[in-house]
């Protein structure tokens, strides 16, 4: 049910990947430094996204965040150079979200996304 710590670290030849909807959470470093990941499929089963699960995402160019995801660590999202789109379902950031998610990442946060 969990993508554990740092499963994927430094996994440069990674492109795509679709999560099972058996998976509630993705841990710390899970997808740290994936260069040449375009594509993930977040399911609604998702609660938990860790810090720096993200970090240095650099080919990923939008991503959909589900309303499911109460919590997101620091750094979730930084560095993510190719981003340009955050779509979240939720209305609002919710309160379980680091200030820092995104840090150092320009990518539009678009709220109430309903694609």
């Amino acid at each position: 049910t969990s993508i554990g710590r740092s499963a994927f670290y430094w996994c440069t030849k990674l492109t795509s990947i679709t999560l099972p909807n058996s998976v509630t959470s993705i841990g710390r470093s899970a997808f740290y430094w994936c260069t040449k990941l375009t594509s993930i499929t977040i399911p609604d089963s998702v609660t938990n996204i860790g810090s720096r699960a993200f970090y240095n995402c650099c080919s990923l160019t939008d991503i959909t965040i589900p309303d499911s995801v109460t919590s997101i660590g620091d750094y979730a999202f930084s560095n993510c150079g190719g981003l340009e789109t955050i779509n979240c379902k939720a209305e609002s950031q919710p309160s379980g979200w680091s200030n820092n998610w995104k840090y150092n990442c320009s990518a539009e946060v678009i709220w109430g996304y309903k694609g």
